[in-house]
């Protein structure tokens, strides 16, 4: 509540089709959640129902609560095949 995509405008049930031009698929959030910054502005467009509409989301910095995991590329095998018998195959 409250943040950048509520402000935006945004609902949780909105369907997004594109940001900044390109379709909104997880490889390409990852991509400008590495490029952009807080402060930016992104284009958003989304589907709500049947309306297709347009929003500008300005990013703010993560809160303090927030964290994510991403995979360490160059691990070891013996870590890859753990992480594999953890997470699964497709991980």
């Amino acid at each position: 509540r409250g943040g950048p995509a509520e402000r935006a405008g945004l609902a949780a049930t909105d369907v997004l089709v594109a940001i900044d031009g390109l379709r909104a698929t997880a490889a390409a959030i990852d991509t400008l959640r590495e490029q952009r910054r807080a402060g930016d502005t992104l284009t958003v467009h989304a589907f709500r129902r049947d309306e297709l509409f347009t929003a500008a989301l300005t990013l703010d910095e993560a809160p303090l609560d927030s964290c994510w995991l991403q995979q360490d590329d160059a691990a070891s095998a013996g870590a890859r095949l753990r992480r594999t018998a953890w997470l699964g195959p497709d991980a």
